[in-house]
């Protein structure tokens, strides 16, 4: 993936998580996956990667946007205390 590389280049380090899904007839599917303390901390460090990544991110999602169909962006809070662990 472009991203990782570009990443990779300049040296970011955060917990993101790249995945290809592959299921059902709206393969593939990607998922990008960060986490943060909380919206603002997760709001604080996309600002600082942005900075330092904002123009060569830019222009892959500008190749990228016309070959997407859905993009959706959500947040949630980990919950261990509902998470069964055997």
């Amino acid at each position: 993936m472009k991203v990782v590389a570009v990443r990779k280049k300049h040296g970011i380090q955060d917990p993101t998580t790249f995945l290809r899904l592959v299921s059902g007839s709206d393969a593939p599917a990607y998922a990008v996956i960060s986490a943060g303390k909380d919206e603002v901390d997760f709001a604080a460090n996309a600002a600082k990667i942005n900075a330092k990544i904002g123009e060569e991110f830019a222009a892959i999602r500008r190749a990228s946007g016309p070959m997407l169909r859905n993009l959706e962006v959500t947040s949630s809070v980990a919950r261990p205390d509902l998470s069964y662990v055997p």
